[in-house]
């Protein structure tokens, strides 16, 4: 990651980071065992954080973003994708180099995955982690432009 949560504010600015914190809470879990925490929850990423929030601002309300879906197509293979807007059949990835391309086997299955959601009509966005942290302004006039072209692809208004 590179960036902690605390520079995200800064980044990002009071409103953004605002909604970001509010999805941090953690939430309880349900547990096996008497002695295991009830407040465990999954490691935050700050990039999906940011990118979440970006694509809130630019596509919604009428196009839900919604997060970490489940893609599954007829192949007999389960896709999950970091964000998905069904309305406009588009996912969106998060690069980063810890996790998509430091290994071969991941890098294989991240083509794979993009090649199989193309061919059931999805068309894949990927945005590297740092970019959405060092330049959000950038990454959201990026998404504003996606937004007209997918909606004129869809054949809506511009």
């Amino acid at each position: 990651m590179g960036i902690p949560l605390s520079q995200v504010k800064q980044i990002l600015g009071e409103r953004a980071f605002e909604q970001i914190k509010r999805r941090l809470k953690p939430a309880p879990t349900k547990t096996k065992s008497a002695g295991a925490s009830p407040n465990k929850r999954k490691a935050i990423n700050p990039a999906e954080e940011a990118l979440f929030v970006l694509l809130n601002d630019v596509f919604e309300p009428e196009h839900p973003v919604q997060r970490e879906v489940c893609l599954c197509l007829d192949i007999g293979r389960k896709w999950r994708s970091d964000f998905v807007i069904e309305s406009l059949k588009v996912t969106f990835e998060m690069d980063g180099w810890e996790s998509h391309g430091k290994y071969l086997e991941s890098f294989k299955n991240e083509r794979e995955k993009s090649f199989e959601v193309f061919m059931h009509g999805y068309s894949t966005i990927r945005i590297y982690a740092s970019e959405v942290l060092t330049r959000p302004g950038i990454v959201k006039d990026k998404l504003i432009r996606a937004k007209a072209l997918l909606q004129e692809k869809k054949g809506g208004v511009r």
